[in-house]
Parts: structure tokens; sequence; C-alpha cells
């Protein structure tokens, strides 16, 4: 880090420079050679809503994006949970009332809109 203001979407971003460190840590171990049967990977954030997670997670597909060396090396698929729960009425229910399999089958199913040719090495994903 070069001590330089950092912006995500045009706002300022502070804080969570553990967090930060950490998922660049996590990026150069996935850089790493790997097994040719070796599954996809997935990095997800999940927690009470409010804590900023949504906010970080587009910190974090900036760096796994844009900054040196992992520009290019990564396609990034940030899924919130919130968008998919919005466009998805079997989620607007009671965290305990939705089925395991909904749970996972909505963001899979937001994962599928991306188009084909969209390699999915990396997810980047909040639970708010």
């Amino acid at each position: 880090m070069t001590g330089q203001p950092v912006y995500v979407e045009n706002e300022l971003f502070l804080g969570r420079l553990d967090e930060q460190d950490y998922f660049r840590g996590v990026l150069r171990a996935v850089m790493a050679p790997q097994d040719d049967d070796a599954p996809p990977f997935i990095f997800l954030l999940h927690g009470e809503g409010g804590m900023g997670k949504s906010q970080l997670t587009r910190r974090l597909r900036d760096i796994a994006r844009d900054e040196a060396p992992f520009e290019g090396a990564f396609h990034v698929l940030r899924v919130d949970w919130e968008e998919v729960r919005y466009h998805t009425p079997a989620l607007r229910v009671a965290r305990d009332q939705i089925p395991p399999a909904e749970a996972l089958a909505a963001p899979h199913r937001a994962a599928l809109a991306v188009p084909p040719f969209f390699e999915r090495q990396l997810r980047v994903a909040s639970s708010e």
C-alpha cells in the first residue's frame, strides 16, 4: 500500500487493513500452481447486517481486479445476498425459514447469469 487514499466506487474506504492483507495472502495462495482437478476457489464473507461487508467486498474485488500482481489474474463474481434476496421471493422470509438448498441455489442462479466465457476462478460474496 502506498499510503494514498483508497476509493471504492467514488467513496473513501478506511480501515479493514488486516482483512485486506489476509485477502492478498489468499490471492497469492490461489495464484500458486494448482492440480488440474483442483476445485474453484470461493471467498465468502458473512455476518450480521450493517458491519460493512458489502463495501469490504467491493474493496476486495478492486484488489483482485486492479492491484499488482493480481491484476488480470482473476475474474471476480461478487454476489450480494441482499440483492439476491430482493430478487428472490422465496428468500423474503425469516432466515430460519429459508431451506438450505434454496439459500445455496439462489446465489448459484445469480452466478449462472454471468456470460458463459466468464471463468469462475474466484467468487467474492457478501451475505448481509
